[in-house]
């Protein structure tokens, strides 16, 4: 991945008040933030004419009694006011798929969260419309960045793009990141290669 943006800092405050209230599907959040990520599309992303522009990818076990993923939410609100000017993924079908569900990693360490994610994300269909490409992934809360790394990983190696970018709505504030000792008393998981 070449560069990643944040649109509104770190989740902490009213920042994290507005992203806990788009993940319970609050249409004013989702509003709110759409505004958001379409201003900031709109003045930063178009100058730098991505070729597609699309959203993390969710599994359908992870909606958990959700109608809709927030992230997708967002996304889709937001699509009406930057297609125009911006080449934004309609989503039918998703160019990415999450294969499998994630678990919650609220409590998993950073190197933990890096392994759960490899492998998690695939091409949703074969498709040369990435090759040579400019893209622009979106989420909504970078952690330890895994996910759009993965994002990254899977367009550039897979789809053949030229170039990935990220734009993350809010950072997780900064913590200590150690890999967990095993029970042997080392250093993270031997079966996770990043």
């Amino acid at each position: 991945m070449r560069r990643t943006d944040i649109v509104l800092g770190y989740k902490r405050g009213d920042t994290e008040w507005l992203i806990l209230a788009a993940k319970r599907l609050e249409a004013w959040a989702i509003t709110a933030l759409a505004r958001l990520l379409a201003g900031w599309l709109l003045a930063a992303a178009a100058p730098r004419t991505y070729d597609v522009v699309l959203p993390v990818p969710f599994h359908r076990g992870s909606l958990r009694g959700r109608p809709a993923h927030p992230l997708t939410a967002i996304y889709l609100d937001a699509r009406p006011a930057v297609w125009p000017r911006i080449a934004v993924d309609d989503l039918a079908p998703p160019l990415l798929a999450q294969t499998r569900p994630q678990p919650a990693r609220r409590a998993q360490s950073e190197w933990r969260r890096w392994c759960s994610v490899r492998g998690s994300i695939t091409l949703a269909f074969p498709t040369r419309m990435i090759r040579g490409a400019r893209v622009l992934v979106i989420d909504d809360v970078m952690t330890s960045g895994a996910t759009v790394n993965e994002c990254a990983r899977v367009l550039l190696d897979e789809g053949g793009a030229a170039e990935v970018d990220a734009v993350v709505l809010t950072r997780q504030p900064w913590r200590i990141a150690r890999r967990p000792l095993d029970r042997d008393g080392s250093e993270g998981s031997p079966g996770c290669q990043i």
